[in-house]
């Protein structure tokens, strides 16, 4: 199973699911097809936002305690 312990998600202008994969320390990205796929490995992600504007998704780390920024 490759979705362990979501936490948050977001959504992209183009309908895409971000997943914040808390226990397996990555980013899942869901297409709207609804096929899933690692998008991103971060340390214990936590929060997703994704700014519409800029085409970007912020993502924090709980541990490190950062903010990651991803243009998409």
């Amino acid at each position: 199973n490759l979705i362990q312990g979501p936490i948050g998600l977001a959504i992209d202008k183009e309908n895409n699911i971000y997943v914040a994969n808390y226990s397996a320390n990555n980013i899942i990205k869901i297409t709207q097809e609804g096929s899933p796929s690692i998008f991103a490995d971060v340390q214990k992600p936590y929060c997703l936002i994704y700014d519409n504007n800029l085409n970007r998704l912020y993502v924090t780390e709980q541990d490190t305690n950062k903010l990651i920024k991803f243009d998409l």
